[in-house]
């Protein structure tokens, strides 16, 4: 039997709108904004033992879910920089699988990450809130999708790429009878 979907994807599969109004990128702004807050009052109290829990056999344990979070949200802070200072620039890719299986993903106390994602976000939400309008429609270019990103876009998925992993992470914790 597989895994259920909503272990994987609580808040389901991300979907791109085409276009971003002013209001759409203001509020993907906002849920970059709150992430910091909600994770640490999410996460920083729990033990070892409920840091090691995990979604789903042989999937990312509660600890690597949060550095996960900091490793991405760092290298899309970046990509946006990028974006803007240079004329749709080839961004460097990772493999966060392996990312989370390096001593700092896999064994840390997850507190650096907090703090790390709580300063990272309020220089992100400044950087991005200072754009214009069309700032947002900047691009920088995927090699391994092949494809220009623009910043609204990426500002959408990541938005939703925290409030997923912060709800597999409740929903972890739910499951378990920790929240």
């Amino acid at each position: 039997m597989g895994i259920p979907f909503e272990y994987i994807y609580p808040i389901g599969k991300m979907r791109q709108p085409l276009n971003f109004s002013q209001e759409d990128v203001r509020l993907n702004i906002l849920r970059i904004a709150q992430l910091p807050e909600k994770l640490s009052s999410l996460t920083q109290t729990l033990s070892d033992d409920a840091l090691s829990l995990t979604y789903r056999p042989d999937g990312w344990n509660i600890r690597q879910i949060v550095h996960h979070i900091a490793d991405s949200h760092i290298n899309c802070y970046l990509r946006c920089k990028f974006a803007m200072e240079q004329e749709n620039p080839t961004i460097m890719p990772y493999d966060e699988n392996v990312w989370a299986d390096f001593f700092d993903g896999a064994q840390l106390p997850i507190d650096s990450s907090l703090k790390l994602i709580s300063g990272l976000h309020f220089r992100w939400v400044a950087f991005l809130t200072a754009l214009g309008e069309n700032d947002f429609t900047r691009t920088f270019f995927h090699p391994g999708n092949q494809k220009k990103t623009t910043i609204a876009e990426v500002t959408s998925m990541y938005a939703w790429h925290g409030d997923h992993h912060y709800e597999q992470i409740k929903g972890i914790l739910q499951r378990n009878s920790i929240c």
